[in-house]
């Protein structure tokens, strides 16, 4: 009888719970050690990247003290310097240009508009304590009449008695208390998109703020120099200005050193409480006011131009326009800007 062939199986042998145990200890030690390795890097990275953006500092900081003197002139207002630049000396009216919040560098930002204008009027560039090359300030919480009055001051010291004023932004809010504090000496008011009274209802301080908070932290551990150099198109100037290579790293250093400075966080901070204290105030009837809106903004906040009404006291000069173009209206309409304010105040 024939028997068939017995075939043999080879069944592995199931693994002791010992050794599975052993095998996912050690996949998990591997995994903690890549991670550990990474962390170390990204740790080494982020050292490397904050002592280069000290040193950066440093260095930018001597750059800017030579820049300063070159740039700008200055006149000393209780102890400190305030800068300020000036162009078409030789005109008898004069026109002070207020900046917005935060701007890196008033004189360079209004440069542009201040060419424009200069063949008709003396035009000065004033750069507040804490903003461009103006010594900063080491209080906190000041109220509009005590920026103003520096201000007033470095204008008065320049031997100018009347003048206009023209703001942008937050400067526009500096104009309206400016006009009601100063009536007898000022000639009339220019607001480019200024900031008004009642905007602050439909906003959140506390969202506002932290907004900020967040820019100054990332602005702080060098986040704003890294932004500069892959973006540099997003520098805030006219685009369609020639600016010399010099003026270009001038706002380039100023915005990743001096964005910042204690009285541009003030004016941050203080910002909601100076439009509640200015509600309800208006332009007094013997200043003229000659206004010019952003169209994004009228388009975005039905209230905007409703509330630049509110504010224009009883004068037959009043007048608002409103440009097509962004919050920096006197970029893209520099030429329209200019001509209607030298067709207005003549």
């Amino acid at each position: 009888m024939m028997y068939p062939e017995s075939v043999s199986i080879d069944i592995p042998p199931k693994e002791v719970p010992e050794k599975q145990e052993k095998k996912k200890r050690s996949l998990k030690s591997k995994i903690l050690r890549i991670l550990l390795w990474i962390l170390i890097f990204l740790l080494a990275l982020t050292s490397c990247f904050f002592i280069y953006t000290l040193i950066c500092n440093s260095v930018d900081e001597g750059k800017i003290k030579k820049y300063s003197e070159n740039y700008s002139k200055k006149v000393e207002i209780n102890g400190r310097q305030m800068s300020y630049s000036i162009v078409g000396e030789n005109n008898n009216q004069t026109i002070a240009l207020i900046p917005g919040m935060g701007s890196p560098s008033p004189i360079i930002e209004f440069k542009p508009l201040a060419e424009a204008l200069s063949d008709t009027f003396k035009v000065i560039s004033i750069e507040p304590f804490g903003y461009g090359f103006s010594d900063d300030i080491d209080t906190k919480n000041r109220d509009l009449d005590t920026v103003i009055s520096e201000i007033r001051d470095g204008i008065k010291k320049l031997g100018i008695d009347k003048y206009y004023v023209m703001g942008h932004s937050m400067g526009g809010l500096f104009s309206l208390q400016w006009a009601n504090q100063y009536s007898e000496e000022v000639l009339g008011v220019v607001s480019l998109d200024g900031s008004v009274p009642g905007t602050e209802k439909n906003a959140s301080k506390d969202e506002f703020i932290g907004y900020y908070k967040t820019s100054k932290f990332l602005a702080k551990i060098g986040m704003l120099r890294l932004f500069i150099a892959l973006s540099p198109s997003q520098i805030p100037i006219d685009s369609n200005y020639p600016y010399t290579k010099e003026e270009i790293d001038i706002e380039k250093l100023l915005i990743i050193n001096h964005t910042y400075t204690n009285g541009a966080w003030d004016d941050i901070e203080t910002f909601f409480d100076r439009l509640i204290n200015l509600g309800g105030v208006r332009f007094p009837d013997n200043i003229p006011s000659l206004t010019f809106l952003s169209g994004d903004n009228v388009k975005a906040t039905p209230e905007w131009e409703p509330l630049h009404h509110d504010i224009l006291g009883n004068n037959t000069r009043n007048e608002i326009t409103v440009l097509d173009g962004p919050h920096y209206i006197h970029y893209p309409q520099k030429d329209a800007v200019a001509k209607k304010i030298k067709e207005w105040i003549q």
